[in-house]
């Protein structure tokens, strides 16, 4: 046996986790050849992690190959997603299976910025919403899209003012709008908790004082006797992904 020979079969074979590391470190500089690591795994669990790291990356500046190698996984759902969501394309949300929906309210918050002005108050931007969750292939007779709309609007309030939603004319809007107050103020408490301020009495910090509300007072309130005065009391941290959460 030649020494070429003799020192391949003493190399031990590459593990998918290895492969998978390696397909992590390429991924930002060299997205194709992540790929190709990718596609030589054979776990199939692990090769749809893998894939789904790289797709994505290499959807932006080709997305026809990224959805190709989506395509090569047992269940593209996932990763269609993730392309869908690196390369902007809202239809491409169609063929993300389960994610479909998630799919489409992230590419939506994304454009939040783009058509509310800073400042609109929720009645004005109940009556221009409409045709933007439309063109996001979203119902406006959800309140969630709507849900998402709020925490921007209500976001950059400060103070916060459950109140500004009382002018919403249709009911399920401004609803949807109260009910995302009582959000904010929670996603407040919890971010401000979490940087070990004291909520426990007196006035709030100003980044999260509110005006005054009934149903804001309550939520303090309990707030208070649950968690934000017990120092060994911990809660799991909010769900984000949608703007305005935390702000």
């Amino acid at each position: 046996m030649s020494m070429v020979l003799l020192l391949l079969a003493c190399v031990a074979p590459v593990s998918d986790a290895e492969l998978l590391s390696n397909a992590a470190l390429l991924v930002e500089d060299d997205a194709r050849a992540s790929l190709d690591i990718c596609l030589e795994i054979e776990s199939i669990e692990v090769k749809s992690r893998c894939v789904e790291q790289s797709a994505p990356a290499l959807s932006i500046s080709d997305p026809t190959f990224g959805i190709s190698a989506c395509e090569t996984l047992e269940e593209p759902s996932e990763c269609l997603f993730r392309v869908a969501e690196a390369t902007g394309d809202i239809n491409l949300c169609q063929r993300a299976g389960e994610f479909e929906f998630n799919c489409k309210m992230h590419l939506f918050s994304r454009t939040l910025h783009s058509w509310i002005s800073t400042g609109s108050s929720p009645p004005e931007v109940a009556a221009i919403g409409r045709e933007h969750i439309e063109k996001a292939n979203l119902s406006p007779e959800d309140p969630r899209p709507w849900s998402a709309v709020w925490r921007w609007v209500l976001g950059a309030q400060r103070p916060l003012n459950r109140g500004s939603c009382d002018g919403i004319v249709s009911p399920m809007k401004r609803e949807a709008c109260q009910m995302t107050a009582v959000a904010v103020l929670n996603d407040r408490l919890n971010h401000h908790r979490d940087l070990g301020t004291n909520l426990c009495d007196g006035a709030l910090p100003s980044a999260i004082q509110y005006i005054s509300d009934p149903e804001l007072d309550r939520t303090l309130s309990y707030r208070r006797s649950v968690d934000l005065c017990d120092e060994s009391a911990t809660l799991a941290p909010p769900i984000g992904g949608l703007p305005g959460e935390g702000r």
